[in-house]
């Protein structure tokens, strides 16, 4: 049959799957525009999309654009479930926890959030879009179990804070002139055993912040590195504002010798943008020192992301 003798419906379900694949196709191009980055973020709601289509043209039996659209779906699928996820070792006894949180610079309930901290008791917290003095209902007073502590508020999404149950052996801020964003870097001396701890918090990948998003997780990917090279054990962390399967986080992978704490079929999304809609932005990287024995999702408590946990152990 030629494309003239085929119906409305065959031609519109045969365009859509060539629009809907074109777009799978373009979000493995992270490594040369961000802005396939952004696709990728949302590439399990286009292959949904794309297996839905696809089943329309079974049942239309246009076989040829089933065959090629069966090599695209393979694709975007590898590019899906192939980033590099760390070995959990759940037979390992873990001496800490890690809480990793985008609290929300405007959440209010605080009740909530300290029932959260109560109830999972992490030896380290890190927290990001952590307010200023413009907004103190949200200043958190940990004092007296977490002594030591390196905040960097801001009025509004910048704010960082990390505290520990565990002395720092050495703490830093990083703020470069071109992105702006603070970028954490504890070294933490947790009962004889250092490591140390990155995270940060770039923009999200929005037009007007497109390439500047890239180049804060250029600046993150860069002080992780530099650690690595120090042969220190490792954790970076962070609302990334992107996707395990983008290019950016993959590359962080390779530049600083770590690997995500997730496993590879695991889909859970923690930060919500429509009520349909959920993606992934909240990320734990650890080196191989760093054995992970689990790793969970927390109650959002006012935010509107979900906070991680993991419980982990560090290798000589």
């Amino acid at each position: 049959m030629t494309w003239r003798e085929k119906n409305w419906k065959t031609k519109a379900t045969t365009i859509s799957l060539i629009f809907i694949g074109s777009l799978i196709l373009f979000s493995s191009l992270g490594r040369f525009h961000w802005s396939a980055d952004v696709f990728a973020t949302f590439l399990d709601y286009l292959l949904l999309i794309f297996i839905v289509l696809l089943g329309v043209q079974i049942w239309q039996k246009a076989w040829r654009t089933v065959l090629i659209s069966l090599l695209v779906l393979s694709w975007g699928l590898i590019d899906l479930f192939t980033f590099s996820a760390a070995s959990l070792y759940p037979e390992t006894t873990a001496d800490f926890r890690l809480m990793v949180f985008n609290i929300y610079y405007e959440n209010s309930e605080v009740d909530a959030m300290y029932d959260l901290i109560r109830q999972h008791d992490p030896d380290i917290i890190y927290l990001m879009e952590y307010p200023s003095n413009a907004n103190p209902i949200m200043r958190l007073d940990l004092n007296e179990t977490y002594p030591y502590q390196l905040i960097e508020p801001s009025r509004f999404t910048m704010g960082t804070a990390i505290y520990s149950k565990h002395p720092f052996d050495q703490a830093e801020i990083h703020q470069f002139a071109g992105t702006r964003i603070p970028i954490t870097e504890v070294t933490i001396n947790a009962d004889g055993h250092l490591f140390t701890f990155v995270g940060g918090h770039p923009w999200p990948p929005m037009p007007p912040w497109g390439q500047l998003h890239r180049e804060q997780l250029e600046d993150i990917i860069d002080v992780a590195a530099a650690v690595d090279q120090a042969q220190t054990p490792l954790i970076v962390a962070g609302d990334f504002n992107t996707a395990p399967q983008t290019y950016m986080l993959r590359n962080m992978s390779q530049q600083a010798n770590v690997q995500q704490v997730r496993q590879r079929f695991d889909l859970t999304k923690t930060y919500t943008v429509t009520p349909l809609i959920s993606i992934p932005l909240d990320h734990i990287f650890v080196s191989e020192a760093i054995h992970a024995s689990d790793y969970f999702y927390g109650d959002p408590a006012g935010s509107d992301h979900k906070p991680i946990f993991i419980d982990f152990s560090i290798q000589p």
